[in-house]
């Protein structure tokens, strides 16, 4: 956990004055002892401040429920996806040979009154895949399979 000047494509998805502070909370996933991902979730001060995002230590119920308690229950989300090369200091982290890009999911969360957090995942391309399933869940994919009309 860390408060940070909140970089422009931050302060524009969470509506704020350019350079404005932030928490910033990330996780270092492992699977295996193999790295898995990074994700770094960016919070207004504000909203976060007197919540349990304050405190460095993993949030009880998670960083969503920390919010709620507080008023700001999330009404839905914006996904971005793309992937992108590493940069230095990533490829590193994620052990990852010449070429191999980078997975990412940008995801804001709406609660009625705006946007309230900006969490961004990184998965290294050649270990993962991201699979959604909107709408029904009858017709999702057991957890782990991809549907057979979406494999390639």
């Amino acid at each position: 956990m860390l408060i940070v000047r909140a970089a422009t494509d931050i302060t524009e998805r969470l509506r704020l004055a350019p350079g404005e502070a932030v928490v910033l909370r990330r996780v270092l996933r492992y699977l295996d002892g193999e790295p898995w991902s990074v994700e770094e979730s960016h919070y207004p001060v504000r909203l976060a401040a007197a919540t349990a995002l304050m405190d460095p230590d993993p949030v009880p119920g998670g960083d969503e429920a920390a919010l709620a308690e507080a008023g700001h229950v999330e009404t839905g989300c914006v996904d971005e996806l793309c992937a992108r090369m590493p940069n230095p200091d990533e490829a590193r982290w994620f052990q990852a040979g010449p070429g191999v890009p980078l997975l990412v999911q940008l995801r804001t969360g709406l609660t009625q009154a705006g946007p309230v957090r900006v969490t961004e995942t990184r998965y290294c391309a050649d270990r993962n895949r991201l699979v959604y399933s909107l709408g029904s869940a009858e017709l999702a994919a057991p957890p782990g399979r991809v549907p057979a009309q979406t494999q390639r």
